[in-house]
């Protein structure tokens, strides 16, 4: 079994809960017309509200059971679903009041260009799977308030991608945040969550500005942002073009945070009153300093690092300081999301320590030999040169188009 089959899994059990298998509602969409008509046909708000009612609230779909948190609702392949306007309290489809899971097929959920403004999807407890959502204005377009998990998704084009405030965590795996102005965020609404818990996984977020690519504000001193096998490039904010974290921990292993901007200070990284550990990954080439750390913070090499510059405070025998990591423009090198390749030569191949993740971000196997001397060993970063691809490749990425121009 795939690694991104078992996440699934592992997140469908948390995340729906116990709900026996014969409360669990399978409720399939069949028209792209997303609004709330008796046609015979079950659109996706109709859905969402079975989903939200133990009765059939419509009777176009098939009832949802609303305490069994394991309702299922399936997308039609490859459908666009457009919506023209708000359905309520700024969002174009219904709360999600409990625990629902959406399988996109390959499908995308948009706001119609020239429509008033509002976001997407709004609910307590989500789990999207292979769903684009685009488009949205004057409120983000996916928003928690208890619990999300995002599985080979896509999230662009909005003004913020990604908002929750619960503390059961938000994760997110295979999956690429792009052109957003802002691509993850978090609030910190009272009743205060006992924690802020995100794990990034197998992503990228790309082209995300002017808010950069992912803002966390610990609520508590246990809030804590992982990032493993990631890529950041080309994300742009005030403070920490790539990541900000304030008032918690970030934990980073194998990633590539290249070619971000700062307009004051931590292009890359950035850190205020926060303790930071990055082992095995490339910051390089970054405006506005690689990392900015304040006086409150701590920074911790775990080893196996590259960076261009000395800001990071990579002080481990086994860094690369002041060192050129040598890599290609962000496309496509398999996998269901864009990365940088490390080029014949680099100084990332083979570096990165003996221990490893299995995989890398593409989901090709670890550590391989990537120097040609017959010894295997990991490389620097979220992308392994060298490494064979799996039996079964996880398919070309959804591609929204080139990043926008500096300004």
């Amino acid at each position: 079994m795939r690694r991104s089959s078992v996440w699934f899994l592992v997140c469908a059990v948390l995340l729906l809960g116990t709900g026996s298998a014969w409360a669990r509602a399978f409720i399939s969409v069949t028209t792209t017309e997303p609004g709330i008509t008796p046609d015979g046909l079950c659109s996706l708000a109709e859905a969402i509200e079975n989903a939200n009612a133990n009765e059939n609230v419509h009777l176009d779909c098939y009832v949802g059971h609303a305490y069994s948190y394991s309702d299922v609702i399936n997308l039609g392949d490859g459908q666009t679903y457009t919506l023209q306007s708000p359905f309520g309290n700024d969002y174009g489809l219904p709360t999600a009041r409990f625990g629902l899971h959406i399988w996109g097929n390959g499908s995308t959920i948009e706001r119609a260009d020239g429509a008033p403004p509002f976001g997407i999807l709004k609910g307590q407890s989500m789990s999207l799977t292979d769903l684009t959502i685009r488009n949205a204005a004057g409120q983000p377009a996916v928003s928690a308030s208890q619990s999300l998990s995002l599985s080979r998704c896509v999230i662009t084009n909005n003004e913020i991608g990604i908002e929750f405030h619960g503390d059961r965590g938000l994760q997110v795996l295979d999956s690429t945040v792009r052109g957003n102005g802002t691509g993850v965020v978090n609030e910190c609404l009272w009743p205060s969550p006992s924690r802020v818990y995100v794990t990034i996984d197998s992503s990228t977020f790309t082209s995300n500005r002017p808010g950069g690519g992912v803002a966390i504000l610990g609520c508590t001193e246990s809030s804590s942002l992982t990032v493993i096998n990631s890529t950041f490039s080309s994300n742009a904010a005030p403070e920490g073009g790539a990541v900000s974290v304030k008032d918690g921990r970030l934990f980073m292993k194998q990633c590539t945070i290249v070619n971000n901007r700062a307009y004051t200070q931590g292009g890359g990284i950035h850190a205020d009153g926060s303790d930071v550990e990055v082992r095995g990954s490339i910051v390089a080439q970054n405006t506005g300093l690689n990392c900015s750390i304040s006086e409150n913070s701590t920074m911790t090499s775990a080893g196996y690092n590259i960076t261009d510059d000395d800001w990071c405070g990579f002080d481990s025998t086994t860094d690369l300081r002041v060192t050129e990591p040598m890599l290609s423009e962000l496309t496509y090198w398999g996998g269901p999301t864009l990365t940088h390749m490390p080029l014949e030569g680099s100084p990332a191949i083979d570096m990165g320590g003996p221990y490893c993740d299995r995989l890398d971000q593409r989901g090709y196997s670890r550590p391989a030999d990537g120097d040609g001397d017959r010894t295997k060993a990991c490389d620097c970063g979220a992308v392994e040169f060298g490494s064979k691809p799996p039996l079964e490749d996880q398919g070309n990425p959804v591609d929204p188009g080139p990043p926008p121009p500096w300004e």
